[in-house]
């Protein structure tokens, strides 16, 4: 018996690793710049590409921006479970720590 933990999902379309379990607690780190670019960096090279800064700087970006989110340069608590989050909802303009909080701040709107 082989005792692994998927800890996420790799999309070649986007050729990158998505977290799927622990993600409310793992969003911090999956969303920090250093940490996105390091991935970006990795999983391009599996296909024998480069990525420059810019690259990454703009695939950041794009990330943050499909996610309604900016990152903040200070913290605040999340709306919906009080977390410690740098991350700010663009739409509903609270902090939120996870995508689930995210979307049940939008329910509840």
């Amino acid at each position: 018996m082989v005792n692994i933990e998927i800890d996420g999902i790799y999309c070649p379309k986007c050729r990158e690793l998505h977290p799927t379990l622990f993600w409310h607690h793992k969003y911090n780190e999956y969303l920090m710049p250093s940490y996105c670019y390091d991935v970006s960096r990795v999983a391009v090279a599996r296909f024998g590409y480069t990525c420059s800064d810019e690259e990454c700087r703009e695939r950041y970006q794009k990330r943050l921006d499909f996610k309604q989110i900016k990152l903040m340069k200070h913290k605040g608590e999340c709306s919906v479970c009080s977390a410690v989050t740098s991350f700010f909802d663009i739409n509903m303009e609270q902090f939120v720590c996870s995508d689930e909080c995210q979307s049940k701040l939008q329910e509840d709107a």
